[in-house]
């Protein structure tokens, strides 16, 4: 059985089930998620 799975959405529902758990800053998670994502854009990575 083969998965796949939009690596941005993934990082979306991370960062929502982080933001669920008391992460006191509003959209922490998302902004931790961004990150990674642009850091892989910089590099080539897709």
């Amino acid at each position: 059985m083969n998965l796949h799975a939009d690596l941005h959405h993934v990082i979306y529902a991370l960062s929502d089930a982080l933001d669920l758990v008391g992460v006191d800053d509003i959209a922490h998670g998302k902004r931790v998620g961004i990150m990674p994502v642009e850091y892989g854009k910089v590099l080539g990575l897709s």
